[in-house]
């Protein structure tokens, strides 16, 4: 047990960042579509906001939020788009979001161990998917959960074998989408609720699909008029085979039986966030993030 202890206290952030590149991030006086350019430039789906001037770094943008900035999911239908919301700038698109308050980023230096890491990124799912590392011999870089999730992994003995059911992730409250719905009424849905992902149910409240903020790729929201409105406008099921190549993707599903270590290994390998917990007819009943995930491998080392 001391020995898995150990590990975790040798690794750092530094080491974890070792090979990403500098961090690329949008400042609060940039305009919503400057961001917006950068975000498809870098073809990322989320930018660091930082204001240059103080040092900090206030929240992430996210391109679902965007795309629900430019058609006004917060106070309208999203039927129509105001091109005008474009010019504003990213701390007036922050100021407007009611529901999405800035916070900032969590800002480590290289020495932070990987159990500091866990205990950050563990707190709030909202706040601190990630972190800012600095580095005083260069800029900072960005480092996520998915790489700390990675580190443990690959180092056998801190991720929980317990099923998901003692690990307190079943029977909790899921807002999910109907397979009726537009992509434009469930992303609207997706934006109020202040969520990146959901199960997509049929009538029977089986799962049939995951819609997140990654099946928003391939929208371009500095040419939303016309055609590519028309592209979120339809079902979403359809939207979804539009996006992956004809095919609705196979969320990642588990039994609430399921070890959490097994879970954790399917999740990394699709390359995605989230599990749903299904039941025997299919229905969800749980979620495991991988805020979750670190929730969970938080003392495992010294309960080892």
């Amino acid at each position: 047990s001391s020995t898995n202890g150990t590990v975790l206290e040798m690794a750092t952030a530094g080491s974890l960042v070792a090979g990403k590149g500098e961090m690329v991030y949008v400042d609060m006086s940039s305009s919503v579509a400057d961001a917006i350019n950068v975000m498809l430039k870098k073809q990322v789906l989320s930018l660091p906001v930082l204001d240059t001037a103080s040092g900090i770094h206030y929240t992430l943008l996210t391109m679902s939020r965007v795309v629900g900035f430019i058609l006004n999911f917060e106070h309208g239908t999203g039927e129509t788009v105001d091109v005008s919301r474009l010019n504003k700038l990213v701390s007036e698109m922050v100021a407007e979001e009611a529901h999405c308050t800035p916070a900032t980023f969590a800002t480590v230096p290289t020495t932070a161990t990987v159990d500091q890491l866990i205990e950050i990124m563990a707190r709030d799912q909202s706040s601190f998917n990630r972190v800012m590392v600095v580095d005083e011999s260069g800029p900072p870089k960005l480092l996520t959960q998915t790489d700390v999730v990675a580190w443990l992994l690959e180092h056998p003995g801190h991720v929980p074998s317990a099923p998901l059911q003692d690990l307190g992730l079943c029977g909790v409250e899921l807002h999910s989408v109907s397979a009726k719905d537009t992509a434009l009424a469930a992303f609207r849905k997706m934006y109020r609720w202040n969520i990146a992902a959901a199960p997509i149910v049929d009538s029977e409240g089986r799962i049939v699909g995951n819609l997140s903020d990654s099946d928003m790729r391939n929208i371009d929201p500095l040419h939303f008029n016309g055609i590519m409105l028309q592209t979120v406008k339809v079902n979403v099921l359809d939207f979804l085979r539009g996006q992956h190549d004809g095919k609705v993707p196979d969320p990642v599903i588990a039994t609430r039986s399921e070890s959490l270590r097994d879970v954790v290994g399917r999740v990394m390998d699709a390359g995605i966030h989230r599990a749903w917990i299904v039941d025997d007819e299919q229905r969800p009943v749980g979620l495991c993030t991988l805020t979750h995930i670190l929730e969970r491998c938080t003392g495992v080392a010294e309960a080892a």
